[in-house]
């Protein structure tokens, strides 16, 4: 198995070493992360002591695949929303230069609370021949958490991408109902078109979006459970936020589901309790969009 971390832009953010801090508590196989090199040359220690691989984002730039994404990406809004899907192409570069597989993605405000490697058979039966990612809501999917079994299937999605950024823009907007264009509307879209290239990790414990829990015995969150726990950067919501755009955020409006603490071997490990009947589920990960990840660690 390997973790791979991906910061695009001015110097990485103070939490990047905090996701890489949570991540060794649970899991001590590969750790990769890719940054510009300036900040590479002023951070590899802290990265380097917790045995951690770095790359430069400038190195991996040459592969086709970015190129063809820099010739579309006038279609993005921003900085944030090109780095944001930059990401994906760069990831490609990763996996295919250096032959990695069994590759999961995490963004740099992810804590992931299990042993990745522990569920490697259970990504490898049911997402072996597509990229696994996090349904969010109705026009909206993540890629805060993803798994690639090789570079081939990553290839097909960002190929389909690709094409997806190809068309015009009054199309796209129409198709995604979105006025902005992001990985997240084309990834939706995408799931739509061919749900073959990209399926869904289980982020409920029953229901629609619920495939596949009981092979991992625990769910994912792309976006939704993390803001729950710790709202959004920049404090207009707080706390106990549930969003009724998202799928998990229905759930919570609705009082179905909540988040506790567990405590087991000493380490703090969210699960989601059904209101009803009291069952619990174990949470993979938590996407702090607050940013305050030493809160949640």
């Amino acid at each position: 198995m390997n973790l791979v971390l991906i910061h695009i832009g001015s110097d990485i953010p103070p939490y990047m070493i905090d996701c890489v801090e949570q991540a060794r508590k649970f899991y001590d196989g590969n750790l990769f992360a890719i940054m510009p090199q300036r900040s590479l040359e002023i951070h590899k220690d802290q990265f380097h002591a917790h045995n951690c691989s770095v790359f430069s984002v400038e190195e991996l730039l040459g592969h086709d695949v970015c190129i063809e994404f820099f010739k579309k990406s006038s279609l993005l809004t921003g900085d944030f929303w090109t780095f944001t899907f930059q990401r994906l192409f760069l990831l490609q570069s990763l996996i295919d230069q250096y032959g990695l597989e069994d590759v999961v993605h995490i963004e740099n405000d992810v804590l992931i609370y299990e042993d990745i490697q522990k569920l490697l058979i259970s990504f490898r039966e049911c997402y072996s021949d597509s990229v696994a990612i996090t349904p969010v809501g109705p026009d909206h999917d993540s890629a805060a958490l993803i798994y690639v079994h090789k570079v081939e299937n990553l290839g097909k999605m960002n190929d389909a991408l690709l094409r997806l950024m190809g068309e015009d823009r009054a199309k796209l907007v129409r198709l995604t109902k979105q006025d902005m264009i992001s990985e997240m509307t084309l990834l939706r879209l995408l799931h739509g078109q061919d749900p073959g290239i990209v399926q869904y990790l289980p982020i409920l414990p029953e229901g629609e979006f619920s495939t596949n829990v009981d092979k991992f015995d625990c769910i994912f969150d792309g976006a939704s459970w993390g803001q729950y726990m710790g709202g959004t950067p920049n404090g207009s919501l707080g706390p106990g936020m549930g969003l009724p755009h998202h799928w998990i955020g229905r759930e919570i409006v609705a009082k179905r589901h909540d988040v506790i603490w567990n405590l087991i071997g000493g380490k703090r490990i969210p699960h989601v309790r059904d209101n009803l009947t009291g069952k619990m589920h174990k949470i993979c990960n938590l996407h702090i969009h607050c940013k305050r990840l030493k809160e949640f660690m």
